[in-house]
């Protein structure tokens, strides 16, 4: 057999290792989605802050119990709030009119003490005048066919958009600023805690506490396949009040610390609820809740 002959064979050997190798851990990955899922847990750090006057700690009591499901609690205040997606919990007043045989539907943002009262239909965020649409105030731009699917008035000057895409599977979160008509880009790859869109963010202001609390979700661990089979990576947190009315991040905790899916506010600290449960494809999926003390000196 020639040199040549030899080498292809062995070429063409090493190509079939690869390909089979391939598959293997592809079926490998399938099999054991849960355990990868949870080694990378374990491995990942607890929580990261983001200035060094923040004190975060494990305030969890030896018999926590598991967190009740609530995907269908409502975390938004109507007032300051308009969902495209959604129309749950009296949220959304749409508004429908025909042009070019095209059902077209409107959100109605209105915040008085903000001086805003807009409909918003895909990229489109229009001026109401006399309870009827008016002048264009704003267009999003037009790359990759953007969705303003949400919207939420954190302080005077600033509205936090969710932006969802027709030609790329990713969520976005912008910081607008009506007086300047400025956006400004807050996170990427946002993902929903149970895959819906009323949970791709949280609005939080508990009672007592002056601002308002923005959280959010990225990243995501695979426990199964369709279904309820998916939980993001880490949650977001971030602060808008009269200190800091363009926001703060002020950490950002991973799964393993538990999902903030509660924030309350006693005597002068947060109080964040950490969700851990595993989705319900995962046997014994019910955990214990985390419970974190949060202290800083922005409130």
């Amino acid at each position: 057999m020639s040199k040549i002959a030899i080498g292809f064979a062995i070429l063409i050997g090493v190509i079939v290792i690869v390909v089979v190798l391939y598959f293997v851990s592809i079926f490998a990955q399938m099999i054991f989605v849960v355990q990868i899922s949870e080694w990378k847990i374990s491995r990942a750090k607890a929580f990261e802050l983001n200035d060094e006057s923040i004190k975060f700690t494990d305030i969890t009591p030896e018999d926590s119990s598991p967190l009740e499901d609530d995907r269908n609690r409502q975390h938004l205040k109507a007032s300051k709030s308009a969902y495209y997606i959604v129309n749950t919990h009296e949220i959304v007043e749409t508004y429908g009119e025909i042009q070019e045989r095209e059902y077209q539907q409107y959100t109605h943002l209105s915040i008085p003490d903000y001086s805003i009262d807009w409909v918003i239909n895909r990229e489109k965020i229009y001026e109401v005048k006399d309870g009827k649409r008016d002048s264009l105030f704003f267009e999003f731009p037009k790359n990759d066919g953007p969705n303003i699917w949400w919207a939420y008035g954190v302080s005077k000057d600033r509205v936090l958009l969710g932006i969802s895409y027709q030609k790329k599977a990713e969520n976005e979160l912008f910081e607008f600023i009506p007086s300047t008509k400025e956006l400004k880009k807050v996170a990427i790859g946002v993902n929903g805690y149970y895959g819906y869109p009323s949970h791709l963010v949280r609005i939080f202001e508990p009672e007592g506490f002056n601002g308002t609390l923005v959280v959010y979700y990225t990243g995501s661990h695979l426990f199964g396949f369709g279904g309820d089979s998916i939980r993001p990576r880490q949650s977001h947190l971030l602060l808008y009040n009269d200190k800091f009315p363009e926001g703060k991040k002020l950490l950002s905790l991973s799964y393993k610390s538990g999902l903030i899916a509660e924030i309350q506010f006693t005597d002068g600290k947060l109080i964040v609820t950490g969700d851990c449960s595993r989705p319900r494809q995962v046997d014994n999926h019910e955990r214990p809740q985390r419970t974190w003390q949060l202290e800083a000196p922005f409130w």
